[in-house]
């Protein structure tokens, strides 16, 4: 028998902090804010989407996925829910990159 995975949803509600993060295309992180924990995720990627489109950007996705892309005059933006701080490095690439929600690795 074939074990299925667990849904995993990057903006269901987390006791844990988490981090709203802008990176350009090159992952230099432009913008973070620190999110309390049980933060309504889905709600602050929605209104995120909003605010990037009335500043006058182009939401290329609608950040079901805890995640979306924007640009803009030729410049493109990640905007994306992370679990990890993004102050801190991890010795491989942007710090972004959380541990697998199953196993913890």
């Amino acid at each position: 028998m074939i074990r299925r995975r667990e849904p995993y949803d990057p903006l269901a509600p987390s006791a844990k902090t988490r981090w709203l993060i802008v990176w350009d295309m090159q992952f230099n992180l432009l913008d973070s804010t620190e999110l309390a924990p049980h933060t309504d995720l889905a709600a602050l990627m929605r209104h995120t989407a909003q605010q990037w489109s009335e500043s006058g950007w182009v939401v290329e996705s609608d950040a079901r996925y805890g995640s979306f892309f924007c640009h803009r005059a030729g410049e493109r933006r990640l905007i994306a829910i992370s679990a990890a701080d993004p102050s801190l490095r991890t010795g491989g690439g942007p710090s972004w990159h959380e541990s697998c929600p199953t196993c913890g690795e």
